[in-house]
């Protein structure tokens, strides 16, 4: 009853690894999987492939003319370059041998073939007696250079690892807008940075953008280090400031000396992460904050003269049109005083009008009656 489980963990297996062949823990092999002609049989067949460029469609054509022809069906190409050798603790010491890809030595370890596929077993107290065998056989990236020294009035930090095993790495630049620091401008800037795309899937790019510069220095003899970090503002970018974000920087009452603090940006700080775009405020370039500091008291004074302007020439209109009418209604009345008087029939009332002596007669009061 093992004996068939063992079997069928090693058939299980060979869905997540390469099929075994006692040649993977020699060389780095190339598998072929083949099907000549619709309803044919599959076929799956290995030659030496030193490089990962070596394994193709048409190196499997080359090799195997028969049944990887040109005209095949479908043809599916798999590189291993790291060989496992496992065994259970029954089938001990009798490796079965497995082939999986992994992008450095690093990489290829007894942890990672145990992970890749059911026929090497976990190490561990169940698994007692059993046995897992690492064998690189692909070619090392080469060694990336050692990254650039920070800068004290750098604001802008790109951390980067093409795979997930890699040690991510750290450099840094100087931004005039700090909300310039991306993931996109850290690949464009860096070539140990990978771009975004499928081809660097399992890569990362972080974009920090920082205001404040700490020069610490924990140990001693002093060798003084750069740590940079968001402040936030000049008056949070202080030497307590430093000591509580970096561990490299001392308490500055324990060492008044081991801490300094620069602050490096004129604008308001702007973290950013892992990102892909921020979608953080955006903070106005100092020319633009100028123009509408000259613009906005001069459109208020435009406003302020048209509200005067168009006050007074409403009230004088209104002036005028009084005026008018006054006008017509003098002239009404002017053309009512001229009318001689109406010759109705009726007769005219005597006065009697008494003239003390002396005084004017009638005709010469000019009442002529």
């Amino acid at each position: 009853m093992a004996r068939a489980l063992l079997v069928l963990l090693g058939a299980l297996a060979m869905a997540r690894a390469g099929p075994a062949s006692p040649d993977v823990e020699e060389v780095a092999l190339c598998e072929c999987a083949c099907t000549a002609s619709a309803g044919a049989q599959r076929t799956v067949q290995w030659y030496e492939a030193p490089k990962e460029d070596d394994c193709s469609v048409s190196g499997c054509r080359s090799e195997f003319a028969s049944a990887c022809p040109s005209g095949a069906a479908d043809i599916t190409v798999t590189y291993y370059n790291c060989g496992c050798g496992c065994c259970f603790a029954a089938d001990c010491p009798t490796l079965t041998y497995y082939g999986i890809f992994a992008r450095s030595s690093s990489q290829c370890s007894p942890k990672s073939c145990s992970a890749s596929t059911l026929g090497c077993p976990d190490p561990g107290g169940n698994n007692a007696g059993a046995e897992v065998k690492a064998y690189w056989h692909g070619v090392d990236p080469p060694s990336l250079p050692p990254p650039a020294e920070v800068v004290l009035d750098h604001n802008c930090q790109c951390t980067c690892a093409f795979t997930e095993a890699d040690e991510p790495r750290t450099y840094t630049l100087a931004l005039g807008a700090r909300q310039a620091c991306t993931p996109t401008l850290c690949s464009s800037s860096f070539s140990n940075c990978p771009d975004i795309g499928s081809h660097n899937a399992g890569g990362s790019v972080i974009a920090t953008a920082y205001d404040c510069m700490c020069s610490c220095c924990r140990d001693t003899p002093c060798v003084s280090r750069l740590l940079p970090w968001a402040s936030g503002s000049p008056d949070a970018c202080t030497k307590d400031g430093c000591s509580a974000a970096h561990y490299g920087c001392p308490v500055p009452a324990d060492k008044p000396n081991g801490v300094n603090a620069t602050f490096t940006s004129p604008l308001p700080a702007r973290p950013y992460a892992n990102g892909a775009t921020s979608r953080l405020s955006e903070v106005l370039p100092d020319s633009a904050a100028i123009a509408l500091a000259v613009v906005f008291p001069l459109l208020f004074c435009v406003l302020v003269i048209g509200i005067g302007c168009l006050t007074y020439f409403f009230s004088r209109g209104y002036r005028m049109i009084r005026l008018a009418d006054l006008d017509g209604a003098v002239d009404a009345v002017n053309a009512q005083n001229d009318k001689p008087p109406a010759s109705s029939g009726t007769r005219t009332a005597e006065v009697a009008v008494s003239v003390p002596p002396g005084g004017p007669t009638p005709s010469e009061n000019g009442m002529g009656i």
